[in-house]
């Protein structure tokens, strides 16, 4: 019978996985520095290269699932498959630790912002970078209370934090706010009472966060004309400015009818081209500064174009009267 771990000429002898750790590493001789390892002397962006693939696995870890479905799993785990990474040594730990924070996105909801600590744990909340959080009815009504306690959070428990992504999702034909919950005019519509929330939102982040300095409207944010499109999604991002959003122009936010015209449909593909580049959307960065001197009531009404300020801006935040 064939023996899998039979000695050969052509290999060296080894000892079978199964006995890896049964026996201890006497011919190894000392440990050394991780700079004189083979490893550590690899370049850093190598040794990055080596950690991702070593933690593979999903970057979003919703804390929501886990709050519902596991609370007693292990945060991390929901997400990525790190195996030994973080027993090797205190380097690496340190290395696949920064790899982690900084490429893991975490999602919740807004209500459930203050539990996070007890549910990922308050040493894993301090290494939060990215965040994703669903908004709620009450942020769009009960903003002069709901505001001040979301901001504290955000600002107070992840001082690592720098790109926060706030969503709100709802029926593209959904009928706008009851007016005494949202203290607003008859002629308010549903979107500009969502858009209203998040963007007042952001305006006070970028304002009180020391890690956050751009407020940003994503080009594929707010209602589009697809056809037969059951629910809109309108969201802001704030990020830092040495991060990249990593989104380029978005061709969805066409004229009414260009939905209707195909590669085959259309003879000239040139003029098909050019009229899909010159309907693209960007990324409008605006001012947080503005954005704030406008009441509540009168916000649904101002135009975007009013508040976007440069894409080169370093900061939301702009002198008064610019």
């Amino acid at each position: 019978m064939y023996d899998p771990w039979e000695r050969t000429p052509k290999y060296q002898p080894f000892l079978p996985p199964l006995e890896w750790y049964q026996y201890p590493p006497i011919e190894a001789g000392a440990p050394k520095p991780f700079d004189q390892t083979r490893l550590g002397r690899l370049p850093l962006f190598i040794r990055q290269q080596i950690i991702e693939c070593l933690c593979y696995g999903s970057d979003i870890m919703d804390v929501t699932i886990r709050r519902e479905y596991d609370r007693r799993a292990p945060s991390l785990n929901l997400v990525r498959q790190f195996g030994s990474v973080l027993a090797t040594c205190r380097q690496l730990r340190k290395e696949a630790l920064a790899y982690l924070a900084s490429s893991t996105i975490t999602s919740c909801q807004v209500l459930t912002l203050p539990s996070l600590p007890q549910d990922i744990g308050p040493h894993n909340v301090q290494w939060i970078q990215y965040l994703q959080v669903k908004t709620h009815f009450f942020l769009k009504t009960r903003h002069e209370h709901h505001f001040p306690h979301t901001l504290s959070f955000l600002c107070e428990q992840l001082p690592n934090l720098m790109r926060f992504e706030l969503f709100s999702y709802y029926k593209t034909d959904a009928v706008p706010l009851p007016r005494h919950e949202a203290h607003d005019l008859p002629t308010t519509t549903r979107h500009q009472q969502e858009a209203r929330a998040l963007l007042r939102f952001g305006a006070f982040l970028v304002l009180r966060h020391p890690n956050l300095d751009l407020l940003i409207w994503p080009c594929d944010s707010g209602p589009t004309y697809e056809q037969n499109a059951s629910r809109t999604l309108a969201y802001i991002d704030v990020i830092s400015n040495n991060l990249n959003t990593g989104r380029g122009p978005c061709a969805k936010k066409l004229a009414e009818g260009d939905e209707q015209h195909t590669i085959v449909e259309v003879s000239n593909l040139d003029a098909l081209a050019s009229r899909i580049e010159a309907n693209c959307m960007q990324d409008r960065v605006l001012s947080s500064t503005k954005l704030r001197r406008f009441l509540w009531a009168e916000l649904p009404t101002v135009n975007l174009d009013e508040l976007t300020i440069p894409k080169s801006s370093t900061s939301s935040e702009v002198e008064e009267g610019t």
